[in-house]
């Protein structure tokens, strides 16, 4: 027995009947394929990962449709960098360098990131 698919007009009546029943302001399914996406961003998935839950044709097209969450990703990349190899005055330490030895700094070696990062 052949099935069509369900459109998704019958699942946006549905979400907006649910909301309705909840009391909260009715959504539509996109903009739950929205969030869904943006989930995915901020809990660092990368774009291909991303583009393959959402069926996206490539990834370039989930690259521009998400462009600014990735932007806001990557500013999260660099609070986590600044964070486990903090600015000396931060740490308390000495300025160091670890162009000699390759090696983190002791001074920065203390925070859990960095110790993620080596391990």
């Amino acid at each position: 027995m052949f099935q069509e698919p369900v459109r998704k007009s019958l699942i946006d009546s549905a979400i907006k009947t649910i909301c309705k029943k909840a009391g909260v302001e009715p959504r539509r399914w996109h903009e739950l394929r929205h969030h869904y996406a943006s989930v995915l961003i901020a809990g660092g998935e990368n774009p291909k990962a991303v583009q393959k839950r959402l069926g996206h044709k490539d990834v370039m097209t989930t690259l521009r449709t998400y462009a600014h969450l990735f932007a806001e990703a990557e500013e999260r990349t660099r609070d986590v960098l600044d964070a486990a190899w903090g600015v000396p005055e931060e740490t308390g330490g000495e300025a160091e360098s670890s162009a000699a030895s390759g090696r983190i700094p002791k001074s920065r070696r203390a925070g859990p990131s960095v110790s993620r990062l080596r391990a």
